[in-house]
């Protein structure tokens, strides 16, 4: 550090590699951060599947659909990942639908019905939400065409 005039102390100029806060090894990607044992998920990974798990909600069909071809594009999943992805929701709904009727003769109540199909409906949003997001294991990502 040098003295000003002023008194203020400012820093030496930095000449060579270090003057640049970007270096060509820092600019180049690194390997994927790994969370207890498993790759991190990316936020992409992370939107496409609250899309198709939420998505439905908050813009009915439309936010489902842009999940699904999040999750064709995507390069993290193989093909039984993402069609599990594609048909939870759908198959989610059809036995919703089914199972009301039924669970509301058995219970006799149309609120313990529809607690508990959404009750389920939410476990198995969270198993599947799981399984996605830490689909990206140790394997690299797959490159199309290859």
């Amino acid at each position: 550090m040098t003295d000003t005039p002023r008194g203020d102390r400012t820093a030496p100029p930095m000449d060579g590699p270090a003057a640049s806060p970007i270096t060509p090894a820092a600019a180049s990607p690194g390997p994927a951060v790994r969370v207890g044992g498993r790759t991190s998920a990316s936020n992409y990974d992370v939107v496409t599947v609250l899309l198709l798990l939420l998505g439905g909600f908050l813009a009915p069909v439309v936010g489902w659909l842009a999940g699904v071809v999040m999750l064709w594009t995507g390069r993290s999943w193989s093909t039984g990942e993402r069609l599990l992805g594609t048909l939870v929701a759908p198959v989610l709904a059809v036995v919703a639908v089914l199972a009301f009727p039924l669970l509301e003769d058995v219970t006799g109540s149309q609120f313990l019905a529809v607690a508990g199909i959404v009750g389920v409906a939410i476990l198995v949003m969270a198993a599947t939400s799981r399984r996605l997001l830490t689909a990206r294991r140790a394997r690299p990502a797959r490159v199309p065409g290859a």
